[in-house]
């Protein structure tokens, strides 16, 4: 394996490439898929919270609709387009939800 720490080697039966352009794949010689770039999406953050009134939060994000095209407004953020339309729980700045 290579990071940003060096070299190292990862003795295992099974490995998932997580790297999200298939590296240890190529770098191994397995064989692999890319998807076109014209159809691929942007990569996107996931995270996940603790001791969130999930209901709440939903509800909130229904009486606040927002789309992937209000990321950006705010930051210099570079899209591919394609996903403007789609949903997103984006919050535009911090807010107390009642």
């Amino acid at each position: 394996m290579h990071s940003k720490s060096g070299r190292g080697a990862i003795l295992a039966k099974r490995v998932v490439d997580a790297s999200g352009d298939a590296d240890i794949a190529h770098y191994t010689g397995a064989p692999y898929r890319k998807t076109p770039k014209e159809k691929m999406l942007p990569v996107t953050v996931l995270f996940s919270v603790a001791g969130v009134d999930r209901g709440r939060f939903l509800d909130y994000v229904a009486e606040n609709p927002s789309r992937y095209r209000d990321w950006g407004k705010e930051w210099d953020i570079q899209k591919g387009g394609k996903e403007e339309d789609l949903f997103s729980p984006y919050l535009s700045r911090r807010r107390a939800i009642p």
